[in-house]
């Protein structure tokens, strides 16, 4: 049978979507949108190929030799996740969909798994929520106990309070997803009691950005260490782990005065994968202006990648990224978080994360301009209160800035009281 197929740039979507119409086992007329795993800032051409053996596995996996659609009328929740999975993959991100995994495995199948779909409801999803609390306060007593003996903790010991909430989400998205598809009544996940989602604990973390004397202090002190270049331009730019290890010399227009980000490097369980123009959103990949100071940084550093090319002849790994070791090789994500943790408190800086430098520039921005907005833009989000609730914590010197303008405002208001109207009594 042959099938006609529209491929579409969805805005939601990071990948092509592949649409088209079939009729099913009951000669009815539908219509299905299947993710084709070709990032939309990619080729067209490539995304029709791929979609053309997606629709035909489709069709493969129906017993009657035409494009119907599933019946998961009598799925357990357990059956229905791997289905689940299996439909979403491709549409998000290969690390995206291994945490997925991972939570359906390990924490949704073993409690809930069992139960059919459609008899599923919010007071199965309450027990679930407090099965994990359960879970966790045995784990704090594992791991009270083996403090005392001095043994090993291992991961595995470990509370995962903060991860509960994570899990009820990916519950309600799976549910959401079943809703469209008609295949339950409702989203029993938008019917939990509000008294039961407040018993799950919320994170406390607070980002540690630096201060504008740390952020110098740091940058001295990191020079010729193999996370040197991370660093500097994470500190100029504000960049994600996965954005700065990502960046190609083919992204810097040293005439325009321009850096692109477009391109992502991240950990796929114990794997490093280079994605191309898939960066986190389509805000993400907004250009930035480059700075003259880290221009010329790049300029002497990109000699001084050639001079290593050169001392290494055949044994230099050729790579397009800018972040690599002196033999060419790629730096890898972990690799970053482990020698920035080290030279910290080898150099007795203050502890913070590698990802608290894009807060510290989010921070800067604000304290020096005031301008929520203005900080938005560069750091990328998609919307201004996503940089105000999980990014930009103004410092000390922001909230005095706030509370001198005030009392100088009250100063004037002081020496020049509001004329009294000579009719009041």
């Amino acid at each position: 049978m042959s099938v006609s197929i529209t491929i579409l740039k969805r805005e939601s979507c990071k990948y092509y979507t592949a649409k088209f119409r079939y009729t099913d086992q009951f000669g009815q007329y539908k219509q299905k949108e299947l993710s084709t795993g070709v990032s939309k800032y990619g080729s067209k051409k490539e995304a029709m190929e791929k979609a053309r053996g997606i629709v035909e596995d489709f069709i493969r996996r129906n017993s009657s030799g035409k494009v119907g659609r599933e019946d998961h009328s009598r799925d357990t929740v357990a059956q229905y996740a791997m289905h689940w999975l299996h439909e979403i993959q491709g549409s998000i991100r290969d690390n995206t969909w291994t945490s997925y995994q991972l939570i359906v495995e390990k924490h949704i199948i073993p409690l809930i798994g069992a139960i059919r779909l459609r008899d599923l409801d919010q007071y199965d999803l309450a027990n679930f929520i407090e099965a994990e609390l359960d879970i966790c306060r045995d784990r704090e007593k594992i791991v009270a106990k083996k403090k005392k003996n001095g043994e090993k903790i291992r991961n595995a010991d470990r509370p995962f309070y903060y991860s509960i909430e994570k899990h009820v989400a990916l519950i309600r998205n799976m549910l959401g997803y079943a809703f469209r598809e008609d295949d339950v009544v409702e989203n029993v996940a938008l019917k939990i009691n509000t008294n039961v989602l407040k018993k799950i604990p919320r994170s406390s973390f607070q980002s540690q950005p630096f201060n504008a004397q740390e952020v110098l202090t740091l940058r001295q002190a990191i020079m010729g260490s193999t996370i040197e270049t991370p660093v500097i331009i994470t500190s100029y730019l504000g960049l994600r782990r996965s954005e700065v290890l990502g960046l190609k010399w083919s992204d810097i227009d040293f005439t325009g005065g321009i850096i692109y980000i477009r391109n992502t490097c991240i950990l796929v369980g114990s794997r490093t994968v280079f994605y191309d123009d898939t960066a986190k959103n389509e805000a993400s990949i907004q250009p930035l202006p480059l700075l003259p100071e880290l221009a010329e940084y790049l300029k002497k550093l990109k000699k001084q990648q050639k001079e290593e090319q050169r001392v290494f002849g055949s044994a230099y790994y050729e790579c397009e990224n800018i972040c690599r070791m002196a033999d060419g090789t790629p730096i890898k994500p972990n690799y970053v978080t482990q020698t920035f943790n080290r030279l910290l408190k080898k150099n007795g800086l203050r502890h913070t994360r590698f990802h608290d430098l894009r807060h510290s520039v989010g921070t800067r921005i604000l304290e020096e301009t005031g301008d929520i907005e203005l900080a938005s833009r560069v750091l990328r989000h998609s919307n201004s209160q996503t940089t105000s609730k999980l990014y930009v914590q103004p410092g000390m010197n922001y909230m005095a800035s706030g509370l001198e303008k005030m009392n100088s405002a009250n100063i004037k208001s002081t020496k020049n009281p509001p004329k009294t109207n000579e009719n009041e009594t």
